[in-house]
């Protein structure tokens, strides 16, 4: 059978729809709910596992059975994608997909350093570079149409000359209508039309079914007795009407195929260096520890690292920032922050929507202040920020993207 552009379309909604409401099922159960939040997230991972029985090949008891392993909290995967181009301007290429090629990627291991990925890639690729890759970006994998659980792909460019052994795996092409996989795509377009993940679509009165009842869970919670699950179920029923029209399309067939959900990774997560026109750099002072930290936090499943940066940042502190540019990339373990939840920060340089904007203090921050860069020596940071601020303004002077 053969499906319309409307239905594959559709397929990648919804997945991104049931990765999402995974990721809240198992952060909600993972911080200590009561018995009453308890049963509504155990409801929620077994509805999310239904729709998801919708896309995919397997039923719901097998699909509800992966995500009981789940282990909180959830982010985005994380994986490293590698383009390597050669002098005459051929690109090595790998089967990724049926009919089609792509750039070499890889997962990082849950214990494992996005470098290591890298080098046993090149490894297994028997490339033998004369330069490091260099990081250039992180591609959203979502927003590229992947289907699968939401992964945040690390970017590296290999520029020289890197083709003096390449394995059977690889072939290098120059042909423009050679067809790839939709990482590549956006990876070698970056500034390219996304996936379309904006206003609410026609659903199968099936999938509209499950997504009403997720609905109705979701309202239900608003009566949670933890301001922070309140939170989580006032954002889901925020992104059912934002994904789900309120009409249900029973003639659309939706294709099936085997999702990946499988295979952890770190955690990751996104931490703001925000400078002003003086050169001073913001900020906070944790309520619980009292040690000063960049604005940060954990990626939410469905959202691009830099918009976790400014999300962060405007829930923490009041203020509205605008991002320039990746600045760095942190294993905690490698910081002084070894026993973080969050595994993995990516670093972005950013600055102020409204230069004038004042902050304020949340129940995040007891306060926010801007620092000269030499007087942060002097401040008592949380732990892994010094090493993580320095190395992010060392990249931010020498145009570089620190990974550490």
């Amino acid at each position: 059978m053969r499906y319309d552009r409307a239905s594959t379309s559709t397929v990648l909604r919804i997945c991104a729809l049931v990765q999402f409401l995974r990721a809240q099922a198992v952060n909600g159960l993972h911080y200590f709910p009561d018995a009453v939040d308890e049963r509504r997230f155990t409801a929620l991972r077994r509805l999310a596992a239904e729709l998801s029985a919708r896309i995919d090949t397997r039923a719901a008891d097998e699909i509800e059975a992966e995500f009981g392993t789940d282990a909180g909290p959830q982010t985005p995967r994380l994986g490293v994608v590698l383009l390597v181009t050669r002098a005459d301007g051929a690109r090595l290429l790998v089967p990724t997909a049926p009919g089609a090629v792509g750039l070499p990627r890889d997962l990082v291991a849950v214990d494992g350093h996005p470098l290591d990925t890298l080098k046993r890639m090149m490894a297994d690729l028997r490339l033998t570079p004369v330069a490091e890759p260099v990081l250039v970006g992180i591609c959203d994998g979502m927003t590229a149409g992947e289907l699968g659980r939401h992964t945040l792909h690390l970017a590296f460019e290999l520029s020289d000359d890197a083709s003096r052994a390449v394995s059977s795996r690889g072939s290098w092409s120059t042909d423009a209508n050679t067809p790839l996989d939709a990482l590549t795509d956006r990876v070698l377009n970056p500034d390219g039309a996304a996936t379309e993940t904006s206003g609410p679509i026609d659903v199968p009165s099936e999938v509209l079914s499950i997504c009403e009842r997720v609905r109705a869970l979701a309202v239900e919670g608003l009566s949670s007795h933890d301001s922070f699950n309140v939170e989580r179920f006032t954002r889901i029923t925020s992104v059912i009407d934002e994904t789900v029209a309120p009409a249900g399309r029973n003639e659309l067939t939706l294709p099936r195929t085997a999702v990946d959900t499988a295979q952890n990774t770190p955690t990751v997560g996104a931490e703001t260096l925000v400078v002003d026109g003086r050169g001073r750099i913001l900020l906070l002072q944790r309520p619980d520890t009292g040690e000063w930290a960049m604005p940060g936090g954990a990626c939410e499943v469905g959202e691009s690292a830099d918009a976790t940066a400014v999300r962060e940042t405007e829930e923490e502190t009041g203020l509205k920032v605008t991002v320039d540019r990746l600045v760095g990339v942190f294993d905690n373990r490698r910081v002084g922050a070894g026993g973080a939840a969050i595994r993995m920060i990516a670093v972005y340089a950013a600055r102020l929507v409204d230069p004038d904007a004042q902050a304020v203090t949340t129940a995040e921050a007891r306060a926010v202040a801007w620092f000269d860069p030499d007087q942060i020596a002097a401040l008592n940071l949380f732990h892994g920020h010094r090493r993580k601020i320095d190395a992010a303004l060392s990249a931010l002077r020498n145009g570089e993207v620190n990974v550490i």
